[in-house]
């Protein structure tokens, strides 16, 4: 009874010091994973430049779509429409009919009101109303 328990305690130690010298490998490891992550060269994102009309560009703009609509009335009035939503082009091309309304003011002047669907998060729909004259 004293030779077995003498050799349970042998494999005893000997799995302990395998386990010993598996946790030391991996710790080392670990260190080396750690490091090789801190040295590595991580850029920072640029923040997108941000671009703004002057009085100048803003006419310039205006007097391309009205040439436009003077060409072609359909891409003109689209482009028109564009400018002065800020939609982006598949948002005004998923407009339907049945999103257009007409409406009437006090003075007999004429509204268009727009529903168009903006794709801001997928998570939510939101959706903007714009009224032209």
């Amino acid at each position: 009874m004293n030779d077995t328990n003498l050799n349970l305690s042998n494999k005893v130690n000997k799995t302990l010091k395998d386990i010993v010298k598996e946790n030391e490998n991996l710790s080392k490891e670990l260190s080396l994973i750690k490091s090789k992550l801190k040295t590595k060269n991580t850029k920072p994102k640029s923040t997108p430049i941000r671009f703004y009309l002057n009085e100048k560009t803003i006419k310039l703009v205006k007097r391309c779509i009205t040439k436009l609509q003077a060409i072609d009335p359909i891409s003109g009035w689209f482009v028109y429409i564009l400018s002065i939503t800020g939609c982006r082009g598949v948002e005004i091309q998923n407009v339907k009919l049945a999103d257009i309304s007409q409406e009437k003011s006090n003075n007999d002047e004429v509204f268009y009101s727009l529903r168009v669907n903006v794709a801001k998060k997928r998570t939510s729909i939101c959706i903007r109303e714009v009224v032209i004259s």
